[in-house]
Formats: structure tokens, C-alpha cells, sequence
């Protein structure tokens, strides 16, 4: 989910970075919601902590090095089953939530016909549909006909069960009205160089991971996809402007979990930034249609 059109640019002696040992010309501000997805716990500890800013000029040898990772993913040499790997990227809770959704869904559209979907059955239809992605035939029924059958899937459910549940098959859709087709599925994916590590779907809210403080909806998905990313080994993760909250980073920074992001200046605080209208009095070019390009990091 990558929102450009929100997008601005930290430039030249105009620029901020947070620096907690700094003493600054202004008053201190207090961090307000940083997301507005935030949950009001957010508030209440923003309340508590202060962030303070300072110029800085940037330099030729002003760049701070970007830390080295102590460790590279380790290449894996025990090959699992592959119900291991299923199990891994579709955990109960998800199939749980399917399931019920499927089961509510169906007996609002009819309800002398309930669906009774059970998890194992969903297990089953994942299977088949996969299978069937490997083994392509014109049409769906052609994989339960006599002459062109393939057993993997039609011993595993009968046609009518499988039509069925795919007919019903529900999970929650976010309405997205600036998308060609409003209604969608929203995954959530932390990924290096195209492999997938870890997703999770949308599902309308995002709880903190058990003993964490609420960061907000947004934040509080980076963290859960991060558990995969090998603690105080300088990882580098890089988001967008949708997620990119200065608690964020922080919580990140702890764990030597290293972060570039885009941000957005409302999310900021008492942080003055130039304004479009002043770069171009400068003469200078916003960098994205006519905007600024707003870079956060926590190096």
C-alpha cells in the first residue's frame, strides 16, 4: 500500500531530526495522535513523552553510516513438509476468522441454507484450489468429470460442497473509493528482494502483540510482521507514509530493528517544515507533483 500522493520532502538547512539530548529554542510539544487509526491509549502516552528538534545543516561528510548487520539470514537446510509451510503462513486464528465470517455470511443471504463450514473443510478447499492452480483446466467442474477428473481434488470434496463454499466464502473487504474497484482485500506483506516472510489480511482492526503498548492500527501491523526480523542484528525495514509514526520507530530502534520511511508532516509535532510556496521562492522544484518528499529514519 504505497500512498505517493501524500508524500513530502525534508531538504537542506530547513530540515529537523529528533534528538532527545538537544536543548531547544521552543517550548516542548507534546505528541498528539500519530495516526489516525490510533487508539486513544496513543494520546494519553503522547501526552507523556516530548519530542525536541534542532537544525541541522546538512554536510558532505554529515551522513551518519548506516550500521552493519551482524548476521545474514541463514540459509535453511531442513526441508518440511509442506503442510509446515501452509500451517505457517495460514494460522488458526485466520482460518478461524474465515470460517466464521463464511458460516454469518451465508445465512444472511439464505437462511433455510447454512453453510456449516468447518476449519478442516476450509483446509481442504485451500488445498484444492492450490492444486488447481498447478493444474489448469478450462473450467472449475472439468476437475470432478469423468474423462478429464483430477483425483487430488475431486477425492478430496465432492463438486457441489466445493461450488458451494466458494460462493460463500467471506472475509472482510475494506471499501478503498480511490481504487478501480472499491471493495478489496488488503494484505499487509513484510518481504525481502520479492521472497514473503511474513503477511497478514486486513481485518478491520490490529491489536498490540501481547504485552506491547498500543501504537496505533498501523504500527501495531509493522511490529506483528517484524517478529520474523532477528532482534539487535541492525536489520534495515523500509515502509511508506501509511505507517510511519515517530513511537514507531522508537519501539523499532529498541530492538536494533533500523527504519527509512516516507512520513507525513502532521504526523511531525512542532517540527516547522518549509512549505511548497517557500521552496519555490528559493527556486527550488518540489520533488513529486509538486510536493515535497518527507523522509523519516531512525539511523
Amino acid at each position: 500500500m504505497y500512498d505517493d500522493d501524500d508524500a513530502c520532502c525534508l531538504k537542506g538547512p530547513t530540515s529537523r531530526s529528533a534528538d532527545p539530548n538537544e536543548p531547544s529554542d521552543k517550548d516542548d510539544t507534546s505528541i498528539p495522535d500519530v495516526d489516525n487509526t490510533s487508539a486513544a491509549s496513543i494520546s494519553r502516552e503522547a501526552t507523556r513523552r516530548r519530542l525536541l528538534w534542532r537544525n541541522v545543516i546538512f554536510q558532505d561528510n554529515s551522513a551518519r553510516d548506516i550500521p552493519e548487520r551482524r548476521r545474514s539470514i541463514p540459509d535453511s537446510t531442513a526441508i518440511k513438509e509442506p503442510v509446515e509451510y501452509f500451517t505457517h503462513f495460514f494460522a488458526s486464528h485466520f482460518l478461524n476468522h474465515i470460517t466464521q465470517q463464511s458460516n454469518l455470511y451465508s445465512v444472511r443471504k439464505n437462511p433455510s441454507k447454512a453453510l456449516q463450514l468447518t476449519v478442516s473443510e476450509l483446509e481442504q478447499f485451500i488445498g484444492t484450489v492450490l492444486y488447481m492452480s498447478l493444474i489448469s483446466v478450462p473450467r472449475t467442474r472439468l476437475y470432478w468429470s469423468t474423462l478429464f477428473g483430477v483425483s487430488c481434488v475431486s477425492d478430496v470434496m465432492s463438486r457441489d460442497r466445493w461450488e458451494d463454499i466458494k460462493s460463500n466464502l467471506h472475509t472482510l473487504k475494506q471499501y478503498m473509493p480511490k481504487k478501480a474497484y472499491k471493495w478489496r482485500y488488503k494484505i499487509y506483506v513484510c518481504d525481502s528482494k520479492g521472497i514473503v516472510y511474513n503477511f497478514e489480511v486486513y481485518c478491520s482492526k490490529s491489536d498490540p502483540l501481547p504485552g506491547m503498548q498500543d501504537l496505533g492500527a498501523n504500527a501495531n501491523v509493522v511490529l506483528s510482521l517484524c517478529q520474523v526480523i532477528p532482534k539487535q542484528l541492525n536489520y534495515l525495514l523500509y515502509f511508506d507514509n501509511c505507517f510511519t509514526t515517530i513511537p514507531l520507530l522508537s519501539e523499532l530502534g529498541r530492538k536494533k530493528i533500523y527504519c527509512l520511511g516516507t512520513d507525513r508532516a502532521n504526523r511531525l509535532p512542532g517540527c516547522t517544515l518549509v512549505t511548497n510556496k517557500d521552496l519555490r521562492k528559493r527556486g527550488e522544484v518540489p520533488m513529486k507533483n509538486g510536493r515535497q518528499i518527507l523522509m523519516v529514519n531512525s539511523l
